[in-house]
């Protein structure tokens, strides 16, 4: 990755197929419903210009389908996930940490609601972002 921006956002990728992957399948629902939010809410975040947040939606989502492709396992990708925030709070505003938090939300109820993983998975990101 070129460039700390690109790290950021890989990295939130990691996190939304963590969540995803928490009952140890990615469903087309969960992954559709990745691809929806990408363009109705992280194209819209306020970030420098529209050029920008096309990449950083784009770094998200080649994360989540390159942990995909590889089947990488959710309690691995969790972790690499919060070795990186902790590694680098300050970049994750409370407006940003909110975003992702609705949309871990969103990809976990898609399916069949929130199943036990989702939930274990949802509640150590709640514990990482109150810390």
């Amino acid at each position: 990755m070129e460039n700390k921006t690109a790290q950021l956002y890989y990295h939130i990728g990691i996190l939304f197929y963590a969540i995803a992957m928490a009952d140890k399948k990615v469903h087309e629902e969960e992954y559709n419903k990745l691809k929806i939010l990408l363009r109705q809410k992280w194209l819209q975040y306020p970030d420098i210009d529209e050029k920008t947040n096309k990449d950083n939606a784009l770094e998200i989502y080649n994360a989540f389908t390159k942990m995909l492709e590889q089947g990488t396992d959710s309690e691995e990708c969790f972790n690499r996930y919060r070795t990186y925030f902790l590694k680098n709070k300050p970049k994750f505003t409370d407006e940003l940490k909110a975003l992702i938090w609705e949309t871990g939300q969103s990809i976990a109820t898609i399916f069949a609601k929130k199943n036990k993983s989702e939930l274990v998975i949802l509640a150590k990101l709640r514990i990482l972002f109150q810390d």
